[in-house]
């Protein structure tokens, strides 16, 4: 690629495109005839002559006015544009130093819009889905033991078929985990105070 001898060689991002009143990022026609080289005249004529429809010359482009300090203050016409509206004005300009200069613009365009994009600040909250809280457990553990807080229930969840447990099941098993040892001394005094259907041997047996 040939080196530009156009202002936009040294050209930052900021310098091309900026953010309007109505904050959109934007160009407008004093920066396209300072780039590309051209009367600021012709360039108000070019755009327009733009055989756009009337709702798309609406939405990307906005008649502007400024003080002209060398005509006494006189009220001085521009346009703004957005991307889109940019992209229909220098379609036509021809050669390879217009097409280096559009391919800049398109760049400051989204590099600008990427700067100006609002970033994620939504928290990041716990992973509450099955694998995330089985994934917590110790490693090796193959079942859980569930009692119930009258201590008269007792099951297993076998927790490598993991759709045998929920959510909720988990987050109350691992809560209560560390009371498994004193609720199963518990149990197994509950179950000899029966007439006899266990023995204290039986209770000694591993339960699964």
């Amino acid at each position: 690629m040939t080196t530009l001898s156009s202002p936009i060689a040294s050209a930052k991002p900021s310098d091309l495109v900026f953010v309007s009143q109505t904050n959109e990022l934007v160009t407008d026609t004093f920066h396209v005839s300072q780039y590309f080289g051209k009367p600021h005249k012709d360039v108000l004529t070019k755009v327009r002559s733009l055989e756009c429809s009337q709702k798309f010359t609406e939405r990307n482009f906005s008649l502007c006015h400024k003080n002209n300090e060398l005509q006494n203050g006189k009220l001085q016409p521009f346009y703004q544009m957005t991307k889109n509206g940019f992209m229909f004005l220098v379609m036509g300009f021809t050669g390879k130093r217009a097409a280096e200069i559009k391919e800049r613009y398109i760049l400051a365009f989204d590099e600008m819009a990427a700067k100006l994009r609002p970033r994620d600040t939504t928290p990041v909250l716990p992973d509450l889905t099955l694998n995330a809280v089985l994934n917590d457990l110790p490693f090796g553990t193959r079942y859980l033991l569930y009692v119930n807080e009258e201590g008269t229930t007792i099951r297993h969840i076998d927790i490598t078929k993991k759709g045998l447990a929920d959510i909720g099941a988990i987050r109350n098993i691992q809560r209560d985990v560390s009371l498994v040892s004193s609720a199963l001394i518990e149990l197994k005094h509950r179950m000899m105070a029966l007439s006899g259907e266990y023995s204290l041997e039986e209770l000694n047996e591993p339960i699964f």
